[in-house]
């Protein structure tokens, strides 16, 4: 599973290297899973373990914030978010 989001985000900073006008992918694919999974609990006012994604609004945000993706991955890997009575991505 970790293997697959390192993929998609390896990809979506990728296309950060051409530019802005490839936020769409950033706004179609990521932007999604983290409203649907993380922002009810890493968003605007409520952001625990200090991670806000709804800050993360660009493609060129989030190439910024790699170290915020890196956590996110690992503890999604280890099965800790979400939290088990939370919707739950699939592989």
């Amino acid at each position: 599973m970790k293997l697959n989001y390192l993929a998609l985000l390896g990809c979506l900073f990728l296309s950060n290297l051409m530019g802005e006008e490839h936020n769409s992918e950033f706004d179609v694919k990521i932007k999604p899973f983290l409203k649907k999974y993380c922002i009810e609990c890493h968003g605007g006012k409520k952001t625990k373990g200090e991670i806000n994604f709804k800050a993360i609004d660009t493609i060129g945000q989030a190439f910024k914030k790699y170290e915020v993706w890196d956590k996110a991955i690992d503890v999604m890997h280890e099965g800790d978010m979400p939290p088990e009575d939370e919707l739950q991505p699939s592989e």
